[in-house]
């Protein structure tokens, strides 16, 4: 607490400070009740669940697949040679 917060409670009465406790107390019960009612609204309900297929992977083709990547980087690669000529020219 600060010392703001303790000149406000010790200038109060102790049936006003009873009050006071009494109503944070009912507002920290009322929000705990509030969370836990959104929470339940937001679980689910009594209607079957739907499932979805399963996700299959694609068959794997039979032969030259780890090539491929390569092929694009030796066309990048004649790419570079063929503009460093055409500059150099």
């Amino acid at each position: 607490m600060g010392v703001r917060c303790r000149a406000v409670y010790l200038s109060r009465s102790y049936d006003e400070l009873i009050k006071l406790e009494d109503f944070h107390m009912k507002s920290i019960a009322l929000a705990a009740a509030f969370s836990l009612a959104a929470t339940t609204a937001f679980a689910g309900s009594l209607a079957e669940p739907v499932v979805e297929a399963p996700v299959e992977e694609p068959a794997a083709s039979s032969g030259g697949s780890s090539g491929q990547g390569y092929v694009g980087f030796a066309i990048l690669g004649v790419l570079a040679v063929a503009a460093i000529i055409a500059a150099a020219d």
